[in-house]
């Protein structure tokens, strides 16, 4: 039976991630802050589901994972799904501080154990879902974007390493755009996406061991379009969205 732990599995994305797992066959290992909505998700699959409950940006939450592995016997694939953002008119570092300890340190010091992990196994596959986001700047939620766009590279950066150590490790970075989840805030938002099917999508994305996939199709056209747009049309896109919001 193969093995996923997946951080962040409460809702959203990594409760549908987990239980598409389950249902497949896989032995499932589920962490969040919220232990009601990890029990309520392992007494429907009790078979396949492990529960895990603590905060990911703790100064244990390496040593919360470690115990995880062991309790699961090992683990082949590890998914990154914790993260916040808030919308903020202007610089606040309460916010930004909240923003960076979770979806950058904790995501850096998780991912980076369990690469050094697959080093020792001789292999596996890590996955974090990052955010079409990560592709530009954005004016709502400026360090959600660059939080992102860190993740985004660091995958890359994983991936790279693993390819010069000759290791069979895949980093898969997952870039979703507006989903359907509590993550998606604010005005101005189109084309939301219900959660599974974001989730058949990023399943089948894992599965094919992708480096990088944006989800849905729709979304990989406004990838492309926000990879090549030019900054003078960037800035006035930006500025019709912010006046959207306003009104």
């Amino acid at each position: 039976m193969k093995k996923v732990i997946i951080i962040g599995a409460s809702s959203g994305i990594g409760k549908g991630l987990a239980e598409l797992y389950a249902a497949n066959g896989w032995k499932v290992g589920i962490t969040a802050r919220r232990q009601p909505l990890l029990d309520e998700l392992q007494q429907s699959y009790p078979q396949q589901i492990i529960t895990s409950c603590f905060d990911i940006t703790s100064p244990e939450n390496v040593s919360k994972i470690d115990q995880l592995i062991n309790e699961m016997d090992g683990v082949d694939l590890f998914i990154f799904c914790s993260g916040i953002g808030e919308i903020s008119a202007q610089p606040d570092w309460d916010t930004d501080k909240k923003v960076i300890e979770t979806n950058v340190v904790a995501c850096t010091k998780s991912c980076g154990h369990v690469f050094n992990y697959f080093l020792q196994k001789g292999g596996g596959q890590i996955a974090i879902i990052s955010s079409i986001a990560a592709l530009r700047g954005g004016s709502s939620a400026p360090s959600y974007n660059a939080s992102k766009a860190f993740v985004s590279s660091y995958a890359e950066s994983l991936n790279l390493q693993a390819i010069a150590l000759k290791k069979d490790i895949i980093i898969t970075d997952v870039k979703p755009g507006f989903v359907n989840t509590e993550m998606a805030k604010g005005g101005g938002k189109f084309w939301v996406m219900p959660v599974d099917k974001i989730c058949r999508q990023i399943y089948a994305a894992i599965a094919a061991r992708r480096r990088k996939v944006v989800v849905s199709k729709r979304w990989k056209i406004v990838a492309m379009l926000l990879t090549y747009m030019p900054d003078f049309m960037f800035v006035y896109l930006t500025k019709r969205m912010a006046a959207k919001r306003r009104q």
